[in-house]
């Protein structure tokens, strides 16, 4: 008996764990956010058990698009994993059949139970301060460039400017971004340099 409880982990208070689905006996996660990996007997010309543990999660993804991941493993194959997926999967009822989780606070790294909710992408999208971001990106004023490299008009943003030559705000930032031509002109993001 002694040896089982110096196996195991301290759970934190209220904190409840559940088999990983796809690697029962091998994970769990808990409604806190944490993702351990469970004694295993491996035998081998040594045989012993391995320790239960808890997984250092790692920031993953795309630049603006990080997320908390663990790497789980079986039958020699890993898998990177989100473990805010994780926890909304066992703790998060889904009536609706969404695929995308939200954090309610918007902060990535709290990947408790309470803080997450399952949702379509538009509501995802729209959540919070998303928005407002998107908004501050596209606000920045810009100014249209002649063949000449003369600033030829200014204006307070992207919408302003696509408005004033009838093309879609997106296509103004690309050409900022790329340094393309729309309309005759090369376009420039003041404070972007």
């Amino acid at each position: 008996m002694e040896k089982e409880k110096n196996l195991s982990i301290e759970s934190l208070p209220n904190e409840e764990w559940r088999d990983v689905v796809g690697y029962e006996g091998l994970y769990q996660v808990s409604n806190m956010g944490r993702v351990k990996s469970l004694p295993k007997f491996r035998k081998t010309r040594f045989s012993y058990i391995s320790k239960e543990r808890l997984l250092k999660p790692r920031w993953s993804g795309e630049k603006g698009h990080l997320y908390l991941t663990v790497l789980l493993c079986r039958d020699y194959s890993s898998k990177n994993i989100r473990v805010h997926r994780l926890v909304a999967l066992h703790f998060c009822d889904n009536p609706k059949g969404y695929v995308e989780v939200n954090h309610k606070d918007e902060d990535k790294s709290n990947n408790k139970a309470d803080n997450l909710e399952w949702c379509s992408r538009s509501y995802n999208l729209n959540y919070g301060s998303g928005n407002y971001k998107r908004a501050m990106k596209i606000k920045k004023p810009v100014v249209a460039i002649d063949n000449y490299g003369n600033e030829y008009m200014r204006f307070n943003g992207m919408i302003d400017a696509a408005n004033y030559i009838r093309c879609h705000p997106a296509s103004i930032s690309h050409a900022c971004t790329e340094g393309t031509t729309i309309c005759g002109y090369k376009w420039k993001r003041l404070g972007d340099e």
